[in-house]
């Protein structure tokens, strides 16, 4: 058999470790007229005079736009920290510590790290997980992970999760909401309402409560999109299991994709219902081992949750902290890129993907036995696995033909009677195979361990019939395929 090439060839491997090493070595860069608009790697500084007449994306290191500086755009610094003591036409974001002693005219976060503000800032200043300094101004409202300390002007509200204090001279317009404590000295100044709340762990208490309805949606979905649409869930189960690298890798590039085409709505909510059919794909392949013994829907619905809890807490830990982030990132970007390269691989399970063998006439002498890919839905709703099937009457088989006896002879040895021909055994294989599922590959099986005729097979257990086609080479069947084979021999043997 042909074996397929590794998408990752030699070329993209030298070119993602050229890639990380400019990331890794800082170096300080003099930002020119002709670069301007420009990404840069490492660290890069905007010297005092110098005007960019665009938004300004350094990837890889750290910003420091000197006193006299200017950009005319955006600022966006994902992965490390910002001084600006110059201006900023738009907004700034940052993914670690943020330094404003400029101005900044629209809004500004950090995402990681802490904020401090000894110039202004004309909109909204936010500090995800990190603490907040204000002694300039800030025109807009303040919201914080971390504790809050204004000196400064702030012409809106003020919200953290952490302390509040404010320092003489702090005035403030709007309300101010701590869930820790709020340490207010003489002569600080608060227009509006003060309120502490004194319960620091409110925002892991709403986090849990996300989570928790995620999971609660992802198994009532799970277990009714099993009676929805089975057949797409048979398709992105395939393609989840048997091809598991080009699914990630497929989900991987669809992800890095993604920022690209956020602008089109249209690729958005493929993405989406890709991701949503392939959570429940996968997660039946998980709630086989989870709970074997369930019923299709009850298997998609606790794997479909079990993704969910995982998902839910990777996120939960990205936002706790920038080392949670660059922690939690790899894993949950696998864990997405599995379920949703089996969605897009299969066109949000239109596509079928690995499609069945050809039929052998019957099982292999010698050799790993092959079969085609079974089909565990039942049509209509899905019906619980049983170990055991109760007892019902099954007409006795047939008596075997009589065998003729031995002619007599007369004296001068010639037959007094002709000879009767024996009648032709049907062949098992046949027999076996008018029940709708069962494969000759299958059916060798079952014939060679005694289940040789329908009714052997209408008398069978549905777990017994798992354990005796269970061969090296043969794809496994479920309880829930064992089942309708059985009922199938029973229905043919009542019909005569």
């Amino acid at each position: 058999m042909k074996r397929s090439r590794s998408p990752f060839g030699p070329w993209m491997g030298a070119f993602l470790l050229g890639l990380l090493l400019l990331a890794a070595v800082p170096r300080s860069v003099a930002a020119q007229a002709e670069d301007e608009c420009f990404e840069w790697l490492g660290d890069v500084t905007i010297e005092s005079g110098r005007e960019l007449a665009c938004d300004l994306f350094v990837m890889g290191g750290s910003l420091y736009l000197e006193q006299g500086a200017t950009v005319g755009g955006s600022v966006n610094v994902p992965l490390g920290s910002a001084r600006l003591s110059g201006v900023v036409m738009g907004d700034v974001a940052v993914g670690r510590d943020l330094e404003i002693g400029g101005q900044v005219m629209g809004d500004a976060a950090a995402l990681g790290g802490d904020a401090t503000v000894s110039g202004s800032v004309l909109g909204d200043l936010a500090a995800l997980r990190g603490q907040v300094t204000v002694a300039g101004r800030v025109d807009g409202s303040i919201a914080a992970g971390g504790d809050v300390t204004v000196s400064g002007i702030v012409g809106g509200g003020v919200t953290t999760d952490g302390d509040l204090v404010l320092e003489r001279g702090a005035n403030v317009q709007g309300d101010v909401r701590a869930t820790g404590e709020i340490d207010r000295s003489e002569g600080a100044v608060v227009h509006g309402v003060a309120d502490a709340s004194g319960t620091s762990g409110r925002r892991w208490l709403d986090a849990l409560k996300w989570i928790l309805a995620m999971v609660g949606f992802a198994v009532v979905f799970g277990a009714l999109a099993v009676q929805v649409i089975p057949e797409a869930l048979d398709n992105v189960r395939d393609a989840a299991s048997g091809s598991g690298a080009m699914t990630l890798f497929l989900g991987l590039l669809s992800l890095v994709l993604l920022p690209f085409l956020a602008l089109l709505v249209l690729p958005v909510f493929l993405y989406l219902g890709a991701l949503a059919v392939g959570v429940v794909g996968v997660g039946e392949l998980i709630g086989r081992r989870l709970w074997p013994a369930a019923g299709r829907s009850g298997r998609a619905g606790l794997g479909a949750g079990f993704l969910a809890v995982l998902i839910g807490s990777l996120l939960m830990i990205a936002f706790s902290s920038l080392v949670g982030f660059c922690g939690a990132l790899l894993p949950l970007a696998l864990l997405l890129a599995w379920p949703l390269g089996a969605g897009l691989l299969t066109l949000l399970g239109r596509r079928r993907w690995g499609a069945a063998q050809p039929e052998a006439s019957g099982p292999s002498e010698g050799g790993a036995r092959e079969a085609p890919v079974p089909s565990g839905a039942w049509p209509g709703e899905a019906r619980p696995a049983i170990e055991e099937l109760p007892a019902t009457p099954i007409p006795a088989s047939p008596p075997p033909a009589r065998q003729p006896a031995e002619p007599s002879h007369t004296p001068d040895g010639e037959p007094s009677q002709p000879m009767a021909s024996a009648p032709a055994q049907p062949d098992p294989i046949a027999v076996l195979r008018q029940v709708a599922g069962i494969t000759p590959i299958y059916a060798g099986l079952l014939a060679e361990a005694g289940i040789a005729d329908l009714p052997a097979l209408a008398q069978a257990s549905p777990a017994r019939i798992v354990e005796l086609v269970a061969a090296q080479g043969v794809l496994p069947i479920d309880l829930e395929l064992a089942e309708r084979w059985v009922m199938g021999a029973r229905a043919m043997v009542a019909g005569g």
